[in-house]
């Protein structure tokens, strides 16, 4: 008996006639098709349109910042402020602080300190007042000390004192 086979021999190329084979024990060329999942392609596309949206909101939410007014010397409360007292910086800002915004700057020129303001610090709308020191119901005495009388802290505007007068010398 004869068996007649289109395999060809290990040393032989394969001739263009011929086809693979598809069957157990076949080595060599196997055509291997592929199933496409297009639901894979759309589940690459959202994930990639995701992220894009996420890198671009962290940017913005990182890169949001104002022109803001900060003090450009030390101011004393109660003293007024003056045009060269202020400087407008770029900065981000946090939701939880109040600053000024630059375009206020010609606003506040004549207004008055309320508390200690040092150079380079943020100015917040609690740190200006329209009010004069001594406020109403408040008086200014002025006291002549010696340097042994001085308090041993130094004393500033808008401090509270008690004046308690003694008999005698």
């Amino acid at each position: 008996m004869s068996l007649d086979t289109a395999q060809t021999a290990p040393h032989e190329a394969p001739r263009p006639h011929d086809k693979p084979s598809r069957g157990a024990g076949t080595s060599g060329n196997v055509a291997v098709r592929r199933r496409r999942r297009p639901w894979i392609f759309a589940l690459c596309a959202a994930l990639v349109a995701a992220g894009a949206l996420g890198s671009a909101f962290a940017f913005t939410s990182v890169n949001d910042t104002q022109d803001v007014l900060v003090v450009s010397r030390d101011i004393k409360r109660g003293e007024t402020i003056e045009a060269g007292d202020l400087a407008v910086v770029r900065v981000g800002v946090d939701p939880a602080l109040t600053p000024v915004p630059a375009s206020q700057r010609a606003e506040l020129e004549g207004s008055r300190a309320a508390a200690d303001l040092w150079a380079g610090s943020l100015l917040t709308e609690q740190s200006v007042t329209d009010q004069l020191v001594p406020g109403e119901g408040e008086s200014l005495v002025g006291i002549s000390l010696t340097p042994a009388q001085m308090p041993s802290e130094p004393l500033y505007g808008g401090d509270v004192v008690r004046i308690v007068t003694t008999p005698g010398d």
